[in-house]
């Protein structure tokens, strides 16, 4: 691009013309929908950068996991600000951040109920400092599981038959006699386990 004074020296803010665009009052010089630039007019020093900033979201959490609240980080390629909650996609979650850098957010996800969690950030949810929106993030999926299981039920086992019964579907099951024998199972889908002492 070309920028050509529109008066003599000394250049009032505002009065340096860039294809088009125009310095304004607040140093930002926009040449196109998709780039943006800071200026320092004493000197005609320009800083140039269309690149979108990135966020990325992981945890340490297991999946899945029991957590009442699911600690996760979210780290953006540049310095950002305008971060909100509602700036994220959320399924059967609430989520809260806080950052020292506007780069690293440490945040946490509160589930509302068991069964599969989503989070992801929205593209534009922030600004970096040359007016850059950042692109969508990668999706954060875990199940929680906040409900203790219910006991298994028994049908005692005759000669040569095995132990069966309920329980809550992929539990681990381990049926036991008084004589030490052991079997371990996990229930099915359906909710049902079997096993041979």
């Amino acid at each position: 691009f070309t920028c050509t004074p529109s008066a003599p020296a000394p250049i009032p803010v505002g009065g340096i013309i860039c294809s088009g665009g125009s310095i304004t009052s607040s140093g930002i010089l926009t040449v196109s929908a998709t780039t943006a630039f800071t200026t320092a007019l004493a000197h005609k020093t320009y800083d140039i950068n269309n690149v979108v900033p990135t966020a990325t979201l992981s945890t340490v959490a297991a999946n899945p996991n029991n957590l009442a609240s699911v600690p996760f980080t979210l780290v953006f390629s540049r310095a950002v600000t305008g971060l909100t909650p509602s700036d994220f996609i959320l399924t059967n979650a609430s989520v809260s951040c806080s950052t020292s850098d506007n780069i690293t957010y440490s945040c946490n996800a509160t589930p509302l109920a068991d069964g599969p969690v989503s989070i992801q950030l929205s593209s534009g949810a922030t600004t970096d400092i040359y007016t850059n929106t950042n692109s969508i993030s990668n999706a954060l999926n875990f199940v929680s599981d906040q409900t203790a299981p219910v006991l298994p039920t028994l049908v005692s086992p005759t000669n040569g038959n095995s132990a069966h019964g309920t329980a809550e579907p992929g539990t681990t099951v381990v049926v036991s006699t008084p004589s030490g024998a052991t079997c371990t199972t996990t229930a099915t889908l359906a909710g049902t386990y079997s096993c041979v002492l």
